[in-house]
């Protein structure tokens, strides 16, 4: 092929470069090596050894072997035609001048300019032959490229018409795999949909268990509100009692601590009482020491026992009636134990033999005794008396401070449990009473403890039903929720299967519509795709408008 014509366009250069590359066996979009394009495409080229060198020069300027591509290959062969078109341009000029050059300039005789004249003839002659030629090559050109186009256009078309066989292959894979899916989505649909179903059944066999133990629970509600009624009944009844009976406790404890404050009040007359007896006893054995010194009756002692059988009455009179000429002798005459004693003795009385301050401290617990024995005393008043020994040497004050004492802690009881009385005699004396309304009062308190226990419980009780039935209701509530939505749910789910169903039919359909065609086939496998076609007609229009994709093989991959 001769690259030395002009009239080529750009395009016309594009071509070419691409005629190359599909020579060499290269695609459009590649890239090729200068050394093996050269090796390749040098002995179709008729030049000389200069020529081929500028042509690989115009490829490789820096004769590194580089790698062209198909837009640098047009642009260097435009270059070599345009530097070959200009040499030939030059040549043709120079061999057509006429006109005979001077002797002098030339240096060519006459003959050698005739015989130069003839050459030039020749030339001219061969040049026109060469512009024929030329001519008749460009038309030559001309059809080969329109040939080679039209193999282009076809080979285009056929690449074309492979593509698209491709294209609906993995269009029908993708399609295989779609329909796969689907399916496989309906199964699972059909499996959630009986899942849901049953689901359902549980839901609403729970519902109505849950519906009955509601209604048992409601009856049961209502017998602990008849219970609660009757019980804040009864605990009204028992209140109002209590308050009645707290009122005649209340009452009666008033009473008895006004009747409290007069025994406190006649205790501490009682107990000025003894003191000022106290005192009296002291002055008395003085004086009966005094009297026994002054008799000179050094053989009697104080701790000897004096037969007294007299009263207290009688001793109390006899004493009052001693004045101080009776009771000390102005001429210091000793006055013996016979005259004192037939002084003070009137009537016959107790005979034991007891000192005088022993009998008057019995005769005052006797008193005591027999006119508070039937009085109530408090267990700390009646256990905080002092006790009177028989020593007169050493005399111990009353200490009013527990009196004061006394005083302020009387207030807090009224029950008696024992009483000891001044003479260290026990004497039990209990209010029987007091003990009863103590009993009773604490046996009330009990049963109202009780009651108010058992009032709490049962509300707490029906607290516990009461929130049991809210959340029985919630359950319930949440039930019916819960069921609307799996209702929503399978009646998504048959619509979405009514869809899928319909999507099927029309997917049958239209396989079953589908022709067969024996021209092409199609075999689909998981991990590659191999095409093959068979053209019987050159034209890509009619071999497009016949070309029918075939579907027969194909349907044993869509079997379900």
């Amino acid at each position: 092929m001769d690259l030395d014509r002009s009239g080529l366009s750009t395009d016309e250069y594009y071509m070419t470069a691409l005629q190359i590359f599909d020579y060499c066996g290269t695609e459009s979009t590649g890239t090729l090596r200068v050394d093996a394009l050269m090796d390749k495409f040098a002995p179709f080229v008729k030049t000389n050894k200069a020529e081929y060198s500028f042509l690989k020069s115009l490829l490789d300027p820096e004769e590194e072997n580089a790698a062209i591509d198909v837009s640098l290959l047009a642009k260097t062969l435009q270059k070599y035609s345009e530097s070959q078109k200009s040499k030939a341009d030059l040549d043709e000029s120079f061999n057509l001048k006429s006109g005979a050059p001077h002797d002098s300039d030339s240096g060519i005789s006459s003959d050698g300019f005739q015989l130069l004249e003839e050459l030039q003839c020749e030339l001219r002659e061969k040049a026109h032959l060469a512009q024929q030629l030329r001519s008749q090559l460009d038309f030559t050109d001309r059809q080969h490229e329109e040939a080679l186009a039209a193999l282009t256009d076809e080979r285009d078309s056929l690449r074309g018409h492979l593509n698209m066989l491709r294209e609906e292959n993995l269009s029908l894979s993708h399609l295989r795999r779609d329909y796969e899916e689907v399916c496989e989505r309906l199964g699972a649909s059909d499996r959630a949909l009986d899942d849901a179903r049953r689901e359902l059944d549980t839901l609403r066999r729970r519902a109505k268990v849950m519906v009955e133990q509601v209604a048992t629970l409601e009856n049961e509600k209502l017998t602990l509100q008849e219970l609660l009624t009757k019980s804040k009944a009864e605990c009204h009844r028992i209140n109002e009692m209590y308050a009645t009976r707290q009122s005649a406790l209340l009452e009666q404890n008033e009473a008895l601590r006004a009747e409290h404050a007069d025994l406190a009040s006649r205790l501490q007359d009682q107990d000025e009482f003894v003191q000022q007896m106290i005192k009296e006893k002291v002055l008395l054995e003085m004086e009966l020491k005094d009297m026994l010194n002054k008799s000179n009756q050094t053989q009697l002692r104080m701790d000897r026992s004096i037969d007294i059988s007299y009263t207290d009455d009688q001793v109390l009179s006899a004493l009052d009636s001693l004045n101080a000429d009776t009771r000390f002798c102005s001429e210091n005459r000793i006055l013996d134990e016979e005259s004192f004693i037939n002084t003070l003795k009137e009537d016959q009385g107790r005979g034991t033999n007891v000192s005088l301050f022993d009998e008057i401290r019995f005769s005052l617990s006797r008193v005591n005794i027999t006119e508070s024995n039937s009085l109530i005393f408090d267990k700390v008043l009646d256990t905080s008396f002092i006790t009177v020994g028989t020593q007169t040497d050493e005399f111990k004050p009353y200490d009013e401070e527990n009196k004061d004492l006394i005083k302020s802690i009387s207030t807090l009881g009224t029950q008696t449990d024992e009483t000891e009385s001044i003479n260290n005699n026990n004497c039990n004396s209990k209010c029987l009473e007091c003990e009863k309304l103590s009993r009773y009062t604490t046996k009330l308190e009990r049963d109202m403890n009780l009651s108010h226990r058992t009032v709490t419980d049962m509300q707490v009780e029906i607290e516990q039903y009461e929130s049991n039935l809210n959340i029985l209701e919630k359950f319930v509530e949440e039930g019916n929720e819960r069921n609307s939505v799996l209702q929503s749910i399978i009646k998504s789910l048959e619509s979405k299967i009514g869809l899928l169903e319909v999507a099927c039919a029309k997917q049958t359909e239209r396989l079953d519509s589908l022709a067969p065609d024996n021209d092409a086939s199609i075999q689909t496998k998981w991990d590659q795709a191999n095409v093959s076609t068979q053209v019987d007609v050159a034209c890509p229009d009619c071999e497009k408008r016949n070309a029918v994709v075939p579907h027969r093989s194909l349907r044993k991959f869509f079997c379900v």
